[in-house]
């Protein structure tokens, strides 16, 4: 799995409007919701390898959303790594992603024994 700017835990959003309409209220009236969309509630040992890739100045996705996904990823024995793109936001990460993805086929390469 290659991801980047991942939202992994909703309910570190506040109640904005954008999430509330996208899961159909807040945190304390719909938590169920929160959980489903939140990859953190689904991490399993049978979850594939990860290749999670994050700028560092991201404002709408906090890189701590991937640093937790990784730890937790991590934990539960499942093959992560985390590659950073410094000072770059949300959006320039993705414009500007050439050595994520580079990094990104070494890694399926590496997992995928080829």
């Amino acid at each position: 799995m290659v991801s980047g700017g991942t939202p992994s835990n909703l309910f570190k959003f506040d109640d904005g409007r954008l999430v509330v309409e996208f899961l159909g209220g807040t945190r304390l009236e719909v938590p169920s919701q929160y959980a489903q969309a939140s990859p953190m509630e689904h991490i399993t040992g049978n979850a594939p390898p990860f290749f999670l890739f994050h700028g560092t100045w991201d404002s709408l996705v906090p890189v701590d959303h991937a640093r937790d996904f990784h730890k937790a990823l991590k934990e539960a024995g499942i093959d992560s790594e985390l590659y950073l793109l410094r000072y770059r936001g949300h959006i320039t990460t993705f414009l500007t992603r050439g050595s994520a993805m580079d990094a990104a086929m070494a890694f399926l390469r590496r997992e995928l024994g080829d």
